[in-house]
């Protein structure tokens, strides 16, 4: 084989990624770049061993292989020939008549890679990405191809409106978020470990390594206290008005506890329910439903006061003892005591390590915090943020890793009194 017939082989495989990505495969820049090794090895003389070797860099799932198939015919062939199942079947037919009379080119022959087949294959890729298929198939059955793992199709997900998402979108948008590297904050521990360089002194294993050379300390040995993962406390509305968020958050939730570990879950509406057993399940189906079953005021009213009361008297002595980060997912209305609610929310704040409130309509660029029930709680808030997207919910995770190890410097401003009582 000449070096002449890989003078445009780059650019075709470049085009031909692009091919796959618009029929839905997944081709990432690294795979596309194997691809090329490969055919640099293997060369460009047989039909059925390029195929195999793009099939083994591109085709990730069994049900991927007919989209795959489709794909490279369209991307290898005529735009006015049948698209063909397999290899096998131009093996059984023998070589079909082009409309000029001579013999479409054999399986064994060499493939043809000039400049005109890559503008074709480009202005197809093209009309492809923009109508669906090419027309040849006759159908649109390779729209709904696994787009989870393309650029465009993630970065879409990551700012799409978590209330606007398809049942397709959620199960990709709940596969990104378990890829995602969830480290919520880390804080020092009264445990020791060997330091470096300026760490603290520490005597006893100066001493002991001495006790080896005669009693002459010849080395400095220092400790340094050990980092742990911080513990996240997260209470969700599952109200009427969060019914629309509230099983996607659940499932961020779920995916935050298997990825973390010291998570400590609850539910609320009109009265607070403890979740951690129940998104235990690896399978977040099975632990949305039993959450499901447990919560008896799902999609009901809002007295996040009482709730709050509920958490701060019985839960929070267990759970915020060793510096625990508070998340509460919320909209913020509420039918409850306000005044309540201001107290509640000064109580949390003196027991947590920070307060964080998330709230998924803070996304809207028109909104503004004017219910009563956000009004009382904003000044006990030390970061107010939006969850409307899966991209806030990974920006939430990088504020959390740049948490200091020391409580942010809070103004207390009083809550209101209750009356007296006479």
């Amino acid at each position: 084989m000449s070096a002449d017939a890989f003078v445009e082989l780059p650019r075709n495989v470049v085009v031909f990624a692009r091919v796959l990505r618009s029929f839905g495969l997944g081709a990432p820049p690294d795979r596309a770049i194997l691809f090329a090794r490969s055919l640099e090895t293997i060369g460009l003389a047989s039909r059925s061993d390029v195929k195999a070797a793009a099939q083994c860099m591109f085709v990730r799932k069994p049900e991927e292989a007919k989209i795959f198939v489709a794909a490279f015919d369209a991307f290898w062939r005529a735009r006015d020939a049948a698209p063909r199942a397999d290899n096998a079947r131009d093996d059984l037919e023998g070589p079909a008549r082009a409309p000029e009379g001579r013999p479409s080119p054999r399986v064994d022959e060499p493939m043809q890679t000039p400049r005109e087949l890559v503008v074709r294959a480009e202005a197809r890729s093209s009309a492809a990405a923009a109508d669906g298929p090419p027309a040849i198939f006759g159908e649109r059955a390779f729209q709904d191809g696994d787009r989870s793992f393309t650029y465009s199709f993630a970065e879409g997900l990551y700012h799409k409106d978590l209330s606007q998402l398809t049942g397709d979108e959620i199960a990709r948008a709940r596969e990104l978020t378990q890829r995602q590297a969830w480290d919520l904050g880390r804080r020092l521990t009264r445990r020791s470990k060997r330091g470096r360089g300026r760490d603290l002194f520490d005597a006893r294993r100066t001493l002991r390594s001495s006790l080896r050379r005669g009693g002459e300390v010849f080395t400095l040995h220092t400790r340094a206290r050990r980092l742990t993962q911080r513990d996240i406390v997260l209470l969700c509305d599952v109200s009427g008005s969060m019914d629309r968020y509230s099983r996607l958050l659940l499932q961020f939730v779920h995916t935050v506890r298997h990825a973390v570990g010291r998570v400590e879950a609850f539910v609320f509406g009109t009265r607070l329910t403890r979740i951690t057993r129940e998104i235990r399940h690896r399978n977040v189906a099975d632990a949305l439903n039993d959450v499901s079953r447990s919560v008896v005021d799902w999609a009901g009213g809002t007295r996040i006061g009482e709730c709050l009361r509920t958490f701060n008297h019985v839960w929070a002595r267990r759970v915020l003892g060793r510096g625990a980060i508070v998340l509460i997912v919320s909209d913020g209305w509420d039918r409850g005591d306000v005044d309540l609610l201001g107290r509640e929310m000064q109580r949390l704040q003196r027991s947590a390590y920070r307060l964080v409130w998330l709230n998924p309509l803070l996304g809207s660029p028109t909104f503004r915090p004017q219910t009563v029930g956000m009004q009382a709680a904003l000044p006990y808030i030390d970061d107010f943020l939006p969850a409307h997207n899966l991209k806030n919910l990974v920006q939430l995770a990088a504020l959390l890793r740049t948490v200091e190890h020391h409580r942010p410097a809070r103004p207390q401003s009083s809550a209101p009194k209750p009356p007296a009582v006479r």
